[in-house]
């Protein structure tokens, strides 16, 4: 396992658009942080990021496609099956890679962030920076699972599924159109609709980052990690089972 993974992280440094993204990304995130830095401190400027977490899970998604749809387009999945290479090693192996790349993609935008920002404000209240680098650490680590559950999302459907796109699709509705529409759901006065619409939306990682504008406890800590990894096994399993019986062409 440990060398396929190895191998399909070689194949994604390999690839040209790999980079693409990743410098587009960093000239994004430069230009977001260029409009503030003007007359902000190095302490909103951290703040600033903690309201940055729901775009963790669209990028989840680009990235999972980054790792899973080249393997598709270029007929290597299909070489890989015909050669003996075990179907559960296969989808495992391409789920840790995507979780792989994703946290190193994370670390690289967290950091590159960090130290622009530090570079170009000012730091006039050390415990104020203090208190809100503490406070996108906590939030980080809250975010971290549910990001990890909507990448172990796109997976299951980009490997189950024979259209791509409709696979990014689906993930991307279900991020968007899904949460707002099981907003709306939950508070309508019908059941046994109100009920199933809060029990699914309590359960969605998308819908988990507004309680960040709450108290930050470790209930909610423990709680985002439960979701997050309950939505990774659960689609891990049943992507698996889909993988195991379908034909790859």
């Amino acid at each position: 396992m440990l060398n396929y993974i190895k191998a399909e992280l070689y194949k994604v440094c390999r690839r040209k658009y790999t980079w693409i993204f990743f410098a587009v990304m960093l000239v994004l995130e430069s230009l977001f942080a260029l409009v503030w830095t003007g007359s902000w401190e190095f302490s909103d400027m951290v703040a600033l990021m903690t309201t940055t977490m729901p775009v963790g899970s669209y990028l989840a998604v680009i990235l999972a496609d980054l790792v899973i749809s080249d393997p598709y387009k270029s007929g290597t999945l299909k070489n890989e099956i015909s050669f003996g290479i075990p179907r559960k090693r296969v989808y495992l192996g391409k789920l840790c890679s995507a979780v792989v790349v994703s946290l190193l993609f994370c670390a690289v935008l967290f950091s590159h962030y960090l130290a622009g920002c530090w570079l170009l404000t000012g730091h006039s209240n050390p415990e104020m920076i203090r208190a809100n680098l503490g406070i996108l650490a906590f939030v980080a680590a809250a975010s971290l699972p549910l990001w990890m559950g909507t990448l172990g999302l796109a997976v299951a459907l980009l490997m189950t599924l024979r259209s791509e796109m409709l696979a990014v699709i689906m993930v991307f509705l279900t991020i968007t159109v899904g949460t707002g529409v099981l907003a709306l759901l939950s508070m309508i006065q019908l059941e046994p609709i109100r009920s199933i619409a809060s029990l699914v939306l309590s359960i969605l990682p998308s819908s988990q980052f507004g309680q960040y504008q709450d108290a930050l406890t470790w209930d909610l800590m423990v709680r985002n990690w439960a979701i997050g990894l309950g939505w990774v096994a659960v689609t891990a399993a049943v992507g698996l089972a889909v993988f195991q019986r379908r034909e790859v062409k």
